[in-house]
């Protein structure tokens, strides 16, 4: 079926000169072969008349030069994902009975003639019978999202197989509500009552000041052990910090929390354990251990503005709020005048942080430009655009801020925040929700004009311009080396004290204050950065490590040899990084418990260049074996929030006549055009020459002239 919708035929000049030229053909045709020498029988002058009267009109019709134009319906059948759960707590019990369904639901779900299977756990893979072993070490559904974020063309439904339990990355539910794709859930496995306790989360931040008291929380799950009094205690290494005794509540829902006070300032490993209790499940959960990082205090933070406004006493208040800093600041009146008397050019060299704020503008002298951009060079510092800022003077800092532009105009745009970095600790706040706390901020004002970040940049939060996410950024972060910057690329920072829902959550305060932290904490790596992927893994996890080389003038380095020396406590060994065009990553699969720190030794010729160190640990606790129960209420959620529908392995009728309705109602249909153009096609110039060969030859043969 060649599903034609229709054919049009467009001529250069108006279609009534053709008729009347065609008119005229035939006319003169008929005029020629009306009498001839000799005389012809009229059987023989029809054939002469039919070739001339086509070789012509074929000639007007080039002269024409029609072009004939086809339309083809194309059905565009949308595609439909279906990922398979392949971890290890789908096999903890009665693992062939589940492989068993998981084979059934597969064939039937093949039969849908544009579908792709794929498997997830430590990440997406496409299915294949040999490669569902249900062995992977963690599960993580936020790597579901990010794959169907970047593959969503003619999506129709996501189905996805699973027992619930999340061992890695986030839920991700406000990320898979913006997907706006039905999404069906297929749970594995049975609910299993019986004792248990767990900690389900440490609530912690990442960095803090040494010799000042933090709070540590931990929430604490359980099931069936209403009024059991339990022994919470906060470790470092195998010294006890605090203890506290928990009460088990009916809701089966509890919080420990601690106070520490570090010593000394760099990387810490805490634990976070809870007493056992008789007959639980499993005693894989009662504890979970975090690094934080601890900081220096009293930084000295220096605010340089361009002209007085909003922003510096919305900023300053906020930084006023941590005794742990020392604010100094600079505020223009003139080109050589401060609001501040008793502040001159000197206290950008004794600050730690500088924050430039609308900074530079219309007043600001190049001598003052001048200084900064030598003290960015090596100073952190986060950069914000206000309506006064001259980005003809920000030119200027071209080499040293994170970011570029060609061209600049004084205007902005209103725009939404949308979170992309939904791990960054900046944005932490006190919401239950940080990232819903920031996607649902009041509109702020962007640069009109296209502002690039640098190589090296990571986008925290892009521009969301009617609901539709945008490459624009709006919140970037920098790290090279040392080297470390923020930068806000729009006006009015004030703005984000106007929280549009959650009126606690305080997001700009708590992202000035980790802002300060994030900026301040050493990275002693300089031109060599190798780390592995995460501090903390479970037993049987991947451990993967990446490095990052660069030359003196921070230009990525593609040909260095990397060697990390892996040490523990009883055990050590050498692991060489894989160079991919410049790319250096590698991975153990099998390695014992405990705690482990690297050394990796870099090489370009043969000659060492540098090094660099960093730690890792592989918990006692195999994260997989800790969750035994389905989570059926996180699957329910997933398909309600998306439009879908939960199902059960045991019992999923319906389910693929509910996929089937809503890919029909996605099929969509296009109209592909083609034009073929015949006054250029040489075949017509072949069949003209050939039309009047075949009169002249019949002229020939019966002999007229």
């Amino acid at each position: 079926m060649l599903d034609i919708e229709f054919i049009n035929i467009d001529l250069f000049f108006s279609p009534i000169f053709f008729w009347i030229g065609l008119f005229l053909i035939v006319a003169f045709t008929l005029y020629s072969y009306r009498y001839t020498i000799p005389a012809l029988e009229k059987f023989k002058k029809i054939p002469l008349i039919f070739l001339r009267s086509t070789a012509l009109v074929l000639i007007l019709l080039a002269i024409f030069e029609p072009v004939i134009n086809v339309g083809k319906r194309i059905v565009r059948e949308p595609k439909n994902m279906v990922f398979i759960d392949n971890s290890r707590s789908i096999s903890l019990k009665d693992s062939s009975d589940k492989t068993n369904k998981l084979a059934d639901f597969i064939n039937l779900y093949e039969k849908n003639k544009n579908s792709e299977i794929y498997t997830f756990g430590n990440g997406i893979r496409e299915y294949s019978s040999e490669n569902l072993k249900l062995n992977e070490a963690v599960t993580n559904f936020e790597s579901i999202v990010k794959y169907i974020e970047t593959n969503n063309k003619n999506l129709s439904t996501v189905t996805i197989l699973s027992d619930g339990s999340i061992t890695d990355g986030s839920e991700s539910l406000n990320e898979i509500k913006k997907l706006a794709i039905p999404i069906y859930t297929v749970g594995i496995g049975e609910k299993i009552s019986g004792k248990d306790i767990s900690i389900k989360k440490v609530d912690y931040n990442e960095y803090i000041y040494s010799n000042k008291p933090t709070e540590i929380s931990a929430i604490i799950n359980s099931s069936d052990l209403e009024n059991t009094k339990i022994i919470a205690s906060l470790l470092k290494g195998n010294s006890v910090i605090e203890q506290k005794e928990v009460a088990i509540n009916k809701s089966g829902i509890n919080k420990a929390s601690f106070s520490y006070i570090p010593k000394n300032f760099g990387e810490e490993k805490l634990t976070v354990k809870i007493s056992q209790v008789a007959d639980e499940i499993t005693y894989d959960n009662n504890q979970k251990s975090f690094f934080i990082n601890v900081l220096k205090s009293k930084i000295k933070v220096c605010l340089l503005t361009g002209s007085p406004s909003p922003d510096v006493s919305f900023i300053r208040n906020i930084l006023n709020k941590d005794d742990n800093l020392e604010i100094m600041s600079l505020s223009q009146i003139s080109s050589t005048k401060f609001i501040e008397t008793n502040s001159g050019l000197s206290v950008i060299d004794s600050s730690d942080i500088l924050f430039l704020i609308g900074f530079p503008s219309s007043i600001t002298n190049y001598n003052i430009i001048q200084k900064v951009n030598e003290a960015i060079k090596t100073k952190p510092f986060l950069i914000t655009l206000s309506e006064g800022t001259d980005f003809a003077k920000l030119y200027a800092l071209k080499n040293n801020i994170p970011f570029s532009f060609t061209s600049y105009n004084n205007n902005f745009i209103e725009s939404r925040i949308e979170v992309v970095d939904l791990i960054s600790p900046l944005l932490k706040n006190n919401s239950q929700d940080h990232i819903l706390a920031w996607n649902q901020l009041p509109p702020i004002y962007k640069a009109a004009f296209n502002i690039s970040p640098k190589q090296g940049c990571k986008n925290i939060a892009v521009s969301l311009l009617n609901n539709q996410k945008t490459n624009s950024s709006l919140i970037i972060t920098r790290q090279i080396s040392d080297s470390k910057s923020i930068a806000l690329l729009f006006k009015d920072v004030w703005r984000l004290k106007l929280q549009a829902s959650d009126k606690n959550a305080n997001v700009l305060d708590n992202f000035i204050l980790q802002s300060v932290k994030w900026l301040n904490a050493k990275d002693d790596k300089k031109r060599i950065n190798i780390s592995s992927q995460k501090k903390i893994y479970s037993r049987g996890e991947i451990v993967e490590f990446a490095a990052k080389i660069y030359d003196e003038t921070f230009t990525p380095v593609t040909n260095a040899e990397i060697e990390l020396l892996i040490k523990s406590s009883d055990e050590k060994f050498t692991l060489a990084l894989e160079n991919n065009n410049g790319t250096y990553e590698s991975s153990l699969e099998t390695i014992n418990t405990g705690d482990y720190s690297f050394t990796g030794t870099v090489k370009i010729d043969g000659v060492i260049i540098g090094t660099d160190k960093g730690k890792f640990t592989i918990g006692d606790v195999e994260v997989e074996k800790t969750s035994h129960s389905l989570n059926e209420n996180f699957l329910k959620n997933i398909a309600d929030i998306s439009g879908g529908k939960y199902f059960h392995i045991n019992n999923y009728n319906g389910i693929f006549s509910e996929i089937e309705n809503i890919t029909n109602k996605k099929r969509t249909f296009i109209i592909e055009e083609k034009d073929f153009s015949l006054w250029s096609n040489e075949y017509l110039v072949i069949i003209i020459i050939f039309i009047f060969s075949v009169e002249w030859f019949l002229r020939k043969r019966w002999g007229l002239l």
